[in-house]
């Protein structure tokens, strides 16, 4: 299924694009290897918080925005798996945020005739499947967010399928590369969420280690901590937390965790428990102010 529409109303404007192959094992599988979560900024990484934060609980997204999500009963509201960021994806939603910004378009077909599939794969990521949405002239995220699962005046709320998981089609998308890109472009600020798999791993272990400094609860903008390791038992795998605090780790196979966060920024190891079967999985790290 390949959906494709541009909308500009109430000053936003907002584009969706879905294409998903079939999810059989893909050919490079003993060859490739994860990417890693990158290096997203804070406002990259908060729209991340935001996103799973919706995706954890859409019936208090509907209470918030005050619209019938389910659009009288076309679709069933129920919590989804976090998203975890993908360096890859990241770069390619960067690229194309900041190329709409300087080649003044807002499509997922860039000027050079590149489809999202295209320039995903030309930044290494082998996708078996992807969704991109896109936002422009929003200056908050939340609202940008917002806008998009609204989706106000699309007909078929592809946002909203898209970003809910509220299609069968769309539920298996377990990474994400968010790229936001501020500039003179005529919509002045861009976002691009590409979201795919490749299904390399059954699932990802992802989260952010902050320091809740306004005592919200939830990450904010400039408060995570970075250079943090946090590392599974069992010989699983190890990664340190980027710049904004974030941090995610393939899981292989399914089971029981423990995760441990160290380093100079925490006044001594913190461990969590984690079980993982076939979805991915959020595991936070909070030090008091």
């Amino acid at each position: 299924m390949a959906t494709n529409r541009r909308l500009l109303r109430h000053g936003a404007a907002l584009s969706a694009v879905i294409l998903l192959q079939s999810l059989l094992p893909s050919p490079l599988s003993a060859v490739m290897a994860w990417a890693g979560h990158g290096d997203p900024t804070p406002e990259e990484q908060l729209t991340l918080e935001l996103l799973n934060w919706i995706r954890a609980d859409p019936l208090l997204a509907q209470k918030r925005v005050k619209i019938d999500l389910t659009a009288k009963g076309k679709f069933t509201l129920a919590p989804r798996q976090p998203l975890v960021f993908n360096a890859k994806l990241i770069e390619a939603a960067r690229l194309h945020s900041k190329a709409m910004n300087d080649q003044r378009f807002f499509a997922h077909q860039d000027p050079q005739g590149r489809n999202p599939g295209q320039r995903v794969r030309q930044c290494g990521y082998m996708w078996r499947g992807y969704s991109e949405n896109l936002a422009a002239t929003v200056p908050a995220p939340l609202k940008a967010l917002d806008n998009l699962i609204i989706d106000e005046g699309v007909g078929d709320l592809g946002h909203r399928i898209s970003l809910l998981g509220l299609s069968e089609q769309v539920i298996g998308l377990n990474e994400v590369g968010i790229g936001i890109h501020a500039g003179t472009g005529p919509l002045k600020k861009y976002y691009t969420i590409d979201l795919a798999t490749e299904g390399e791993y059954i699932a990802f272990i992802q989260g952010v280690v902050f320091r809740d400094t306004n005592k919200s609860g939830r990450y904010d903008a400039g408060e995570g901590i970075p250079n943090i390791k946090v590392e599974m038992s069992s010989g699983g795998a190890s990664t340190v937390t980027s710049k904004s605090g974030g941090y995610g780790l393939p899981v292989e196979n399914s089971g029981d965790f423990t995760l441990t966060a160290s380093g100079a920024g925490l006044p001594t190891p913190v461990q969590k428990q984690a079980t993982v079967k076939d979805l991915n999985v959020k595991v936070d790290f909070v030090v008091a102010k």
